[in-house]
């Protein structure tokens, strides 16, 4: 799947913060169909230096520009996307 697929099939599939760990942000989400959406933000320093996040923040794939999504059914992985 290509990232403009990606963006354009979940990008508007409301993600929750869960946690943070080694620089990096993850938030989760359900699509309709019942895939699990995982987006990462960060990675290093400098990318979570210029996060502005609230605990109880929720977003979109396409306004949180994560640098990762992985999208799983069941134990099957769907979509794994790294923005580089």
């Amino acid at each position: 799947m290509t990232t403009e697929e990606i963006f354009k099939k979940y990008g508007d599939i409301e993600l929750s913060f869960r946690h943070y760990y080694k620089y990096s942000f993850m938030f989760k989400g359900e699509t309709p169909e019942g895939e699990t959406v995982f987006a990462y933000i960060g990675g290093d320093a400098d990318d979570i230096y210029r996060l502005d996040l609230d605990y109880n923040e929720t977003g979109t794939i396409s306004n949180l520009e994560p640098s990762s999504i992985r999208i799983m059914k069941g134990e099957e992985v769907v979509v794994d996307w790294e923005e580089y």
